[in-house]
């Protein structure tokens, strides 16, 4: 039949709700860290607070977060503010699952150059 039901009513968890990873919000294990995400990889970003070149204040929003999308959005040079990814340390366990995975900006037509517009005047010439 169907999964044996425990104590009032409750059944035990699926195997997928088991393998669901835990928040990181709420697990012990990151509370004393200042972590955030891009594309995925998981970054103890602590140590790099105080030094953002952009202030303490706005690389605080990127903390306890997938930052993908800010990072993208606010860098016009992303590829170039990258490279303090390479020196952060990466959080190997991390449940990246688990956090909401934001949008890859750099990723869109917008963002690549392959949707801009040029201006009609340089484009074509107007007919008299």
């Amino acid at each position: 039949m169907g999964a044996p039901a425990l104590a009032a009513g409750k059944r035990e968890p699926t195997a997928a709700q088991q393998a669901k990873p835990l928040d990181p919000h709420s697990d012990p294990q990151w509370a004393g860290i200042k972590w955030t995400i891009y594309r995925g990889i998981a970054y103890d970003i602590t140590a790099f607070i105080p030094r953002h070149p952009g202030g303490e204040w706005l690389v605080n929003l990127a903390v306890g977060r997938d930052c993908t999308a800010l990072f993208e959005s606010y860098h016009l040079r992303h590829d170039i503010a990258l490279q303090a990814f390479g020196k952060l340390p990466q959080l190997n366990d991390f449940p990246v699952d688990a956090v909401p995975r934001a949008p890859y900006p750099a990723d869109s037509r917008l963002y690549s150059g392959e949707g801009r517009r040029r201006p009609a005047c340089c484009c074509r010439r107007v007919a008299a």
